[in-house]
């Protein structure tokens, strides 16, 4: 997320930038889970 959009006000870009990261660290969180468990048998 840039600087520009939490200084500026717009709290809808703010969210949409909050939620995608969040759903990337998930995802990645997700795929080293079962890439582990695969790994591991």
């Amino acid at each position: 997320m840039t600087h520009d959009t939490e200084t500026g006000g717009d709290s809808e870009l703010v969210d949409l930038f909050t939620k995608a990261q969040a759903d990337s660290r998930k995802g990645a969180e997700i795929g080293k889970a079962l890439l582990g468990a695969r790994l591991s048998d």
